[in-house]
Order: structure tokens, then sequence, then C-alpha cells
């Protein structure tokens, strides 16, 4: 019985996906409410909830997906089979990769700040007028 509601689930995101004409990724880059609200049409007398987060509550880029509480497993454009997290949709994995990689950036820049700032310094003491 999961089993078909899970092939119910998976068959209607990656027929809208076809209807929506577009990559899944590209669904997820700005059209993810609309996809997941045309979904929510079709999948709300299954029981399926539609979630959301925003920006500006959460550490993650703003996005909208569904739930279904049976299974209880999280779907949007480029997940048709459902996570066990909201958190390991592919839009939120790539979100904490980019974050991940923003923060090393930052440690690496105030690495270079510790070693080219006295460097800077010196440069400048040099010129002092007194």
């Amino acid at each position: 019985m999961n089993s078909d509601r899970s092939k119910l689930i998976a068959h209607a995101i990656l027929d809208m996906v076809e209807t929506f004409d577009r990559h899944p990724f590209n669904i997820n880059q700005g059209l993810c409410e609309a996809f997941a609200e045309d979904l929510y049409e079709i999948l709300s007398a299954e029981g399926i909830h539609l979630q959301f987060c925003t920006s500006d509550r959460t550490n993650y880029t703003g996005h909208v997906w569904l739930y279904d509480p049976v299974l209880e497993r999280h779907y949007d454009a480029e997940e048709p089979y459902g996570a066990t997290n909201w958190e390991d949709l592919p839009i939120f994995h790539r979100h904490k990769c980019r974050m991940r990689d923003i923060q090393t950036l930052c440690q690496k820049n105030r690495n270079l700040d510790e070693v080219l700032m006295p460097l800077t310094n010196a440069k400048h003491s040099d010129k002092v007028v007194a």
C-alpha cells in the first residue's frame, strides 16, 4: 500500500515537471511555490501538506515543498521519491554546501588578513609624517 502511495506521489511530481517543461533544478530556482501549489491541488486529497520556509526566518534559502505525513517524506521537483528530512532536499543541501564554502573562504581570508595586516601596517608606518 505504501509503495502504491509512493508511486502515486512520484508520478504526480514527474508529470508536473513535464508540465512545467523545465529541469527540476530550474523549477526550484523561483518556481517552487507555483510547482508545489499545483501539486498540492492534485495530492491534497491524499493528505499531503504544503510546507515552506522563508529566508528571513531560517538560515536557508526560501523554498516551498510537499510533505506526506503517512510516508513521513518531503518532496519537491528535484526529489520525486522523497527525503526523510526536509533539510535533505537538494536545494537545502546545495545551500549548506555554499554556506560551508563561504565559511571556508572567509576563514582563509581571515588567515590571509592576519598575514597581510602586519605587512600593510609596516608599509604605512614608513609614510607617517611627524
